[in-house]
């Protein structure tokens, strides 16, 4: 499945044949982004790749629908856009999403949201989508208001790898007022 944003953007849902793709992409450039290093230790190799794919796919996509998908820019993989599981008994459905560094400022998570949003709308039973971004990631919090979400002043701390409390900020749009 994919989903087209523009000539130069679009959304493919993941799939095992993009697993080399996705490897390359993450250890294609060595640079201090810290996502991609993190990235680098958990896809050690191509099979571990493959492997990520296929849990992604077979324990949440056929689990409960919740599909996570690449972001492709330019024919190359930029990041990630992904839906969480869904709760039973929760009114939302919950995002998340990254690109890694050399793709960021470009306006690709303000092109994607909104279609992201709309695919929300139509394929889960849900009153509100949301997301969570760190309490001073201010592009991030950007993005996410100018696709039309909320600040609902909720604060949730994590507790990171590193033993560091991490602060979120909650966003929110409710899916049926959209037109």
């Amino acid at each position: 499945m994919k989903i087209r944003i523009n000539e130069d953007l679009h959304l493919s849902l993941f799939d095992t044949l993009d697993a080399e793709r996705f490897y390359n992409a993450i250890h294609e450039i060595n640079n201090e982004d810290q996502f991609r290093i993190n990235l680098k230790k958990k896809h050690t190799n191509k099979d571990k790749t493959y492997d990520i794919l296929i849990d992604a796919i077979e324990n949440k996509y056929l689990v409960d629908g919740t599909p996570d998908f690449f972001i492709i820019y330019h024919q190359k993989i930029a990041g990630v856009f992904e839906f969480a599981p869904l709760e039973k008994d929760s009114d939302y459905v919950e995002v998340g999403y990254w690109l890694f560094k050399e793709y960021r400022n470009k306006g690709i998570l303000t092109s994607v949201l909104p279609y992201m949003i709309k695919y929300a709308k139509e394929n889960f039973d849900k009153v509100r989508l949301i997301a969570t971004t760190p309490l001073n990631n201010w592009p991030s919090r950007k993005v996410l208001e100018k696709s039309g979400l909320k600040n609902t002043g909720k604060i949730q701390e994590f507790k990171k790898e590193n033993g560091l409390i991490e602060e979120d900020i909650e966003y929110e749009i409710l899916l049926n007022e959209m037109s």
